[in-house]
């Protein structure tokens, strides 16, 4: 497969290590205090990261520590769900399994949509109710082992392109357990989502089309039997991602006809109508699906290579533990903010947090004595940052309420934040 090719101008959106360097270079100003109303704290990074490796310690004291990746839902509450569906499935070949696998590792990531916080899904698995982004993922795979996405009724455990573009509300909303006035929005959203991820994958029958089926798992098929060998390059495999999936996240930046997906003209804030300066890409559905496809791709046999070009994801819960801890402070204001300034701050703090979970893994390697190779990003989220910050995120309500302004440029429903 030749490499991806977006225009000159947006190649950088696409490139993750680019990506990194531009929050690095924002990290860089704010250290500086050219960053308005944000304070960085970088002393405040090592207590942290002693405080998350005390953590880490505690959940895993054989040190035997999981990726990051949608299987951690899947797993939870020690019910292997993925393995229960995976065995009634039957996958003849490590083919069949890939496709099936990465077709869910997308779904998961797009179906990820802000939900209303009364939302329960009964989870079939164990009758428990959960709900969230956990609910979200086990919902996502229970669905498709019902055969809602598959347009093939032979073969139930799939996600097709036609099969999304003829869904419904009054077929997801029961199926979602979303009825009722609470939850009409997110499954107005989720339905016309999933209906944009068929019409996305339809329109790009040169990477998701085998043997006449159209499904996003098909992408991943694709980077590997091109690759000719047993490995994938992670940076090659996100920017396909990227190259075929991106037009799915609307209301970001865009240059002409291209949707740039989670991307964000980043406007000086002083100015009344400026002109942008650059775009900030962060791309967190996108690096959430690439950190989920480690798994699958193993369990074929397939090594992701430069697995450390992936970021670290930046969303809200993260933002809310380095303020929680000190290394991020806010500046207080009895005034509200204007929609330039709010979003300036908004990706300040996104581009902020992704360079101190950088700092952040460094640090933690340094206290375990380990390389990137040993205590890989995905290991360092999973497993330290991430459980961190979503227990700072529900214990700082009053926090969450001030972010909501400037982590939703224009109530964008799929934004990875729960504010």
């Amino acid at each position: 497969m030749s490499e991806p090719s977006p225009l000159p101008e947006t190649a950088a959106v696409s490139d993750p290590v680019k990506m990194r360097e531009a929050a690095h270079e924002v990290w860089v100003a704010a250290c500086a205090g050219d960053v308005p109303r944000i304070t960085v704290r970088a002393e405040r990074l090592a207590p942290l990261a002693q405080l998350l490796a005390e953590g880490m310690e505690r959940a895993f004291p054989d040190m035997q520590m999981p990726p990051l990746g949608c299987w951690r839902w899947l797993e939870a509450d020690d019910t292997d769900r993925w393995g229960i569906v995976a065995s009634g499935v039957g996958f003849v070949t490590a083919e069949e399994m890939l496709i099936a696998a990465a077709d869910l590792a997308v779904l998961t990531a797009v179906m990820n949509i802000d939900v209303a916080p009364t939302w329960r899904f009964e989870d079939p698995f164990t009758g428990n109710d959960v709900n969230g982004e956990k609910g979200l993922a086990i919902a996502a795979l229970t669905l498709m082992s019902r055969g809602y996405f598959s347009a093939d009724p032979a073969r139930s455990f799939q996600v097709n392109a036609e099969a999304l573009l003829a869904l419904s509300e009054e077929e997801l909303g029961p199926a979602l357990q979303m009825e009722g006035d609470d939850h009409s929005q997110a499954l107005q959203c989720m339905t016309g989502h999933l209906q944009r991820f068929g019409e996305v994958v339809g329109l790009r029958s040169d990477l998701f089309s085998q043997k006449g089926a159209l499904r996003p798992g098909h992408g991943v098929l694709k980077v590997w039997q091109e690759a000719d060998r047993m490995a994938v390059d992670t940076g090659m495999l996100f920017k396909t991602l990227f190259n075929g999936l991106a037009p799915l996240w609307t209301g970001g930046a865009e240059r002409g006809d291209l949707i740039l997906a989670d991307a964000w003209e980043d406007f000086p804030a002083d100015d009344v109508e400026p002109a942008p300066s650059r775009i900030l890409s962060f791309q967190a559905p996108l690096v959430s699906i690439a950190y989920s496809l480690l798994e699958p791709l193993a369990w074929a046999g397939i090594e992701m290579e430069n697995l450390e070009v992936l970021p670290p994801i930046a969303d809200f819960d993260h933002v809310a533990l380095l303020i929680g801890a000190g290394v991020l402070e806010l500046e207080a204001s009895d005034a509200e903010l204007g929609e330039a300034e709010a979003q300036a701050t908004g990706l300040a703090l996104r581009a902020l947090s992704l360079a101190a979970v950088d700092g952040l893994a460094e640090e933690l390697r340094r206290i375990f004595l380990a390389d990137g190779a040993m205590l890989p990003m995905t290991v360092v989220i999973a497993t330290g940052t991430r459980p961190a910050a979503r227990a700072a995120a529900l214990e700082n309500s009053d926090l969450k309420r001030q972010l909501a302004s400037f982590l939703s440029p224009g109530g964008v429903f799929w934004l990875p934040f729960r504010a």
